[in-house]
Parts: C-alpha cells; structure tokens; sequence
C-alpha cells in the first residue's frame, strides 16, 4: 500500500508495539466514520494515528514516574493491568521484595533517561 511520507516517517520513529498500536488506531477510525467523504475519512484516520503516535512518544521518554508507577502497578506490560487495583502502600511494601534484576531503585526495568 503507498503510504503517505508524513506517516512513513512516523511509523519508522515508533517501536513495533506503538506502531501496531497505530495501525490498529487508524482502523477503528477508518470503521467508524465508514460512509463518509474520502476525505474525511483520511483526515480523521490520520488524526487518530498522530494520538497513537503522541502516547507511544510518552511511554518511551517514561516520564510522570510517580503517578504511572501507581497506574502500572510498578510492573511493565500486562501483569501491570491485574494488580492495578491494589493501594500504593501494598505496592511499596511489595516494592522492596521484587528480585531486582536490571531494574532500578524504583523495582522498574530502566528506558530511556536514568531510572
């Protein structure tokens, strides 16, 4: 498929979860607007992509640490969403139990920046 440059710019900036995320994005803007102009259609899908894009760039520069260490549950990836539900102070206790290989003071895997 010819995709425009700005977006194949865009695509090659994100990581290959970011940019599935993306793609997934700009099809559920594609669903949704369905019957409308070609136009925009285009630019609502782009729209929606730029978003996915936007939160993509925040998870890389992993900024805000304190309020999503509480939102993640101090864990990366899926195991995040099932203990998101537990209180900060069982996350702290627990904090200082994890094996902490490759992880900084703060239990997390390190990204971009120090940790």
């Amino acid at each position: 498929e010819r995709v425009a440059p700005r977006r194949q710019a865009a695509e090659n900036r994100c990581s290959r979860r970011a940019h599935a995320r993306l793609r997934r994005a700009r099809a559920r803007a594609r669903a949704r607007d369905g019957r409308r102009g070609a136009a925009d259609a285009a630019r609502r899908v782009r729209r929606a992509g730029d978003h996915a894009r936007d939160r993509a760039a925040g998870d890389r520069r992993d900024q805000g640490t304190a309020r999503r260490v509480r939102a993640r549950g101090l864990v990366a990836g899926s195991a995040g969403h099932a203990r998101r539900r537990e209180t900060e102070q069982a996350l702290l206790q627990r904090k200082d139990q994890r094996p902490r290989a490759g992880r900084g003071r703060d239990g997390r895997r390190a990204r971009f920046g120090s940790d």
